[in-house]
């Protein structure tokens, strides 16, 4: 047998006469459960196949790539598919419908996939399908570098690889004469090292950072485009341990080895209801629906093309909003990457671009470049949605392009504090407004509860506040939210701030050998971790709600006096500070209600009072006095109900919008 390196050219600067190569590799998700066009009782009368799908308004945009105009389903004669399955005979042939494990009735991931990487190459595209049910990244995939037995299905994977490339011109007489070129890993892979949460999810992590210098090795791919795309499920939010398993993913991704060329792609956001779907009962298979499969593989196809491409827009990312200034503009940073392009022999421009407006002209980009990465600095109004394209050329002709969809300038917070500013409220909420997002210090996504980085499985008042900030000021918001719900402000303050008594759960603090306390510090380092990132007035102000978990405790040491939550806070707010390099508006809220035996404490209120109108500290709401209904449990709680979330909303918007549009 001829050697791999002989198959296989690097994965850039592609010639004429190749074929785009991708791997897309995984377990039952990555087979294809998607339902095409069974119906009866076993498939929920039909519902959320792929027929029913594309006979909705939201199906509409996906009708003409998949279907023909007599109704049978499209192929296309530049995308092939080769789908070996363990039992049964091997698939191959142009992108359709029926790769899947069962047949021409499902269908997987490698369709829109497929789509998407054929829309963005001009040479031909080969997807080889390696997937198998059931199998771990911990013992089934397990690559050699991780040490103990390499999993058989690793062995499998590439051995599948090999032997597609070594028949591709048999398989595929369409592709004879052209060239293999690996150019991509396809990994859409988890749930069986979930369901492992003592020692499968504390591995995911290094073992897929193991899978991926291993395959690139055997193959002899040192720079192979990788994209991971995220655990799905039957849930937006997870559970922790499968939201641990989602993180290691993306952690992987953002490790300085692996950042320049590879991508993590969301999948959280296009679950859609059991009752909506073919397979209700099949949670683990995204219950069968198709519009949920047509969303994961475009996301990956998406991603993939985005690292395969010579030009890369790395900032602003999709859905990014950007703090407006004062004069009601924004700055960028706008950062790229070329890869097989000199960029002192190209000229780089760059268009926004405004739904239903004229299209704008180019606009030369003054850059400064290191190797592959470049950044301009671009002004733009407040406002949004914008997107953005940049182009390299060389005279005339075009060499490369990239866009970003949806990119805006706006009003950012920071939101902090307990669980009230959590997601510990009774109704989970989704923002209206497509112009309200979240920011969990990776992803930019659609705003809806339980809020990303913050505590808690239920509801928040962020998403309408977000929807009443958006109605009136006509611009993005978002929100990065950091609460830990029944945390004392003594557990939010940098390692080592001493104090004489603890709070009441102790977690976060440690008893010092002279009898005194302290904070462990880890509340602040989240809370500086997520605020940094945003830069030098990168958002418009912290919204701190806290206070229960110090004011009128069942054991009284542990009361904290108004005194010392005033200094406190105060040390919190000047410590943030320093760390993220600018004096960032702080609005604190009065907060001290426990039930209706216990309306609040006067010493704690009159603490957070105290604060306000000094060194840039806002009078936030006073949410103690929202009781009765407004409260879970037919008003016997602490936490809000969905009518106290929305009066919270109000009451933070109300204080909010006169003081922003005053500057």
């Amino acid at each position: 047998m001829r050697p791999l390196l002989a198959l296989l050219l690097p994965a850039l600067a592609l010639a004429a006469g190749e074929v785009r190569v991708f791997i897309l590799a995984g377990q039952s998700n990555m087979e294809g459960q998607a339902v095409v066009d069974l119906t009866g009782k076993n498939y929920n009368d039909g519902k959320g196949t792929l027929v029913d799908f594309l006979g909705k308004a939201d199906g509409a945009r996906f009708r003409d790539t998949l279907r023909n105009p007599d109704g049978s389903w499209r192929t296309r004669d530049d995308v092939f598919v080769r789908y070996e399955r363990e039992r049964a005979p091997t698939l191959k042939g142009p992108l359709g419908t029926g790769y899947s494990v069962y047949g021409s009735h499902h269908f997987g991931p490698e369709l829109m996939c497929g789509h998407a990487l054929g829309d963005a190459h001009e040479e031909p595209v080969l997807l080889i399908k390696c997937a198998w049910g059931g199998k771990s990244l911990v013992k089934d995939y397990r690559p050699p570098s991780a040490g103990g037995e390499t999993g058989p299905y690793y062995l499998k994977m590439l051995s599948q690889v090999r032997e597609a490339l070594r028949t591709m011109e048999e398989d595929f007489p369409a592709l004879r004469g052209r060239t293999p070129r690996l150019s991509g890993l396809v990994w859409y892979q988890g749930w069986n090292d979930g369901i492992d949460p003592k020692k499968a999810v504390p591995e995911y992590a290094s073992n897929l950072a193991h899978l991926i210098r291993d395959v690139r090795r055997e193959l002899g791919t040192p720079d192979l485009p990788v994209v991971v795309g995220e655990l799905t499920g039957p849930w937006r939010d997870a559970p922790p341990e499968w939201e641990r398993l989602r993180a290691a993913q993306r952690e992987v991704t953002l490790a300085p080895e692996f950042a320049a060329s590879t991508a993590f792609a969301p999948t959280r956001d296009f679950v859609r209801r059991a009752e909506d779907s073919p397979n209700p009962g099949h949670g683990h298979h995204e219950f069968g629906n198709a519009e949920t499969y047509l969303l994961i593989g475009e996301s990956l196809g998406r991603q993939m093309a985005l690292l395969s491409s010579p030009l890369r827009i790395l900032s602003p990312a999709e859905m990014q909003v950007v703090q407006r200034r004062a004069d009601g503009r924004a700055r960028l940073d706008l950062r790229g990457r070329m890869r097989g392009l000199d960029a002192s022999g190209a000229t780089l421009e760059w268009r926004p671009s405004v739904a239903g407006a004229k299209e704008a002209r180019w606009v030369p980009l003054r850059i400064e470049a290191k190797g592959e990465d470049f950044v301009s600095t671009i002004e733009f109004p407040a406002g949004g949605w914008y997107g953005l394209e940049v182009r390299a050329t060389s005279g005339a002709r075009v060499l490369a392009s990239a866009k970003v969809g949806r990119f805006g300038a706006g009003e950012i917070f920071v939101v902090a504090g307990q669980s009230n500013s959590a997601n510990h409220g009774e109704e989970r909420m989704t923002a209206r407004s497509p112009l309200v997002v979240n920011f969990d210090g990776a992803v930019w996504r659609a705003c809806a509860d339980p809020q990303p980085g913050a505590s808690g499985r239920g509801g928040s008042f962020v998403p309408a506040l977000g929807d009443l900030l958006a109605e009136r000021l006509k611009v993005p918001v978002a929100f990065v939210t950091t609460g830990i719900g029944a945390t004392s402000v003594r557990e939010w303050l940098p390692a080592g701030t001493k104090f004489a008594a603890p709070p009441t759960i102790e977690s976060r603090v440690e008893k010092l050998p002279s009898g005194e306390w302290a904070s462990k510090g880890a509340a602040y380092a989240m809370l500086v971790g997520r605020m940094r990132p945003l830069g030098p007035n990168g958002f418009r102000a912290v919204l701190w709600h806290q206070g229960e978990s110090d004011a009128n405790q069942r054991d009284a040491t542990r009361t904290l006096p108004g005194r010392l939550y005033a200094e406190h806070l105060s040390l919190l707010i000047g410590s943030s500070r320093k760390e993220v390099g600018w004096d960032a508006p702080w609005m604190v809220a009065q907060v001290s209600y426990h039930t209706p035996d216990d309306m609040g404490s006067e010493d704690i209120r009159a603490a957070q009072a105290s604060l306000w109108g000094k060194d840039r500290v806002l009078r936030g709401p006073d949410s103690d006095a929202l009781r009765g209904a407004l409260r879970e449990r037919g008003g016997k709680g602490v936490h809000f109900s969905g009518d106290g979330q929305r009066a919270l909303a109000r009451a933070w918007a109300d204080l909010l919008i006169p003081w922003i549009e005053g500057r």
